[in-house]
């Protein structure tokens, strides 16, 4: 992966913890191609570098993916994507979407809008990305 790879943009103003869009984003990048099966994942240090996050974080995504079958670590060598990184990942994004919209409404939450309000919002949003 080269450096300029690592220009994802996280979003330190979100309501999202950084360590679910980082996860999100690699599990996506991964399984859509972007990055092979044996293909070497900068180090923990490089991405944290890369991202502004902190080691621990960068170290728990790469923890959890590797849980998931997307990601290898050898030791003494690296981390790297899985050689038979799975491809069934519907359940795998359903639970990266309640990660993300559970993060969601407990930053709605804080801003002291009802269930009601929050429901409201979501849906809103869901058919506007539809065209509806």
């Amino acid at each position: 992966m080269k450096q300029d790879e690592l220009k994802l943009a996280l979003d330190h103003q979100s309501g999202i913890p950084l360590y679910v869009q980082l996860k999100n984003r690699l599990r996506y990048d991964i399984q859509s191609g972007k990055h092979a099966p044996g293909e070497q994942l900068p180090t923990i240090r490089e991405m944290a570098v890369a991202f502004a996050v902190d080691v621990n974080t960068v170290a728990r995504v790469y923890a959890e993916l590797e849980n998931e079958g997307l990601l290898q670590r050898k030791r003494g060598k690296g981390t790297f994507v899985a050689q038979a990184a799975r491809r069934d990942t519907q359940q795998q994004n359903q639970e990266a979407a309640r990660e993300a919209i559970a993060a969601t409404v407990e930053l709605l939450r804080g801003m002291n809008l009802s269930e009601d309000e929050i429901a409201s919002l979501l849906n809103e949003a869901a058919k506007k990305t539809q065209g509806g």
